[in-house]
């Protein structure tokens, strides 16, 4: 399965969505962001989402489990802000709940 997540041709990130923080990210994401898979999974996510705006996507998907697409921007390491079209599930394991 790791292979699977590492070589896929989308970004792929999880998310702790009670702290904000990144538990995991593939390789395409690290293209995309310009950071590090290090840098990522010690960040707060606002690093990445800046304004706010992942409160909006965290809302989006508590209300419904699975969004077809939303789109966003992110801050990458160079400060380009780069447009992305989301797509995830929450995950409730062990009473907390996860973004992939």
């Amino acid at each position: 399965m790791t292979q699977f997540f590492e070589l896929a041709p989308n970004g792929i990130i999880c998310i702790d969505i009670e702290n904000k923080q990144f538990l995991s990210v593939n390789h395409k994401f690290e293209q995309i962001s310009g950071y590090t898979r290090s840098e990522i999974e010690s960040s707060h996510i606002e690093v990445l989402f800046p304004n706010g705006f992942i409160d909006n996507i965290i809302s989006k998907f508590k209300h419904n489990t699975s969004v077809p697409y939303i789109k966003s921007q992110i801050l990458t390491k160079t400060k380009t802000k780069k447009t992305l079209i989301l797509s995830g599930s929450l995950i409730k394991q062990n009473n907390k709940h996860f973004l992939w």
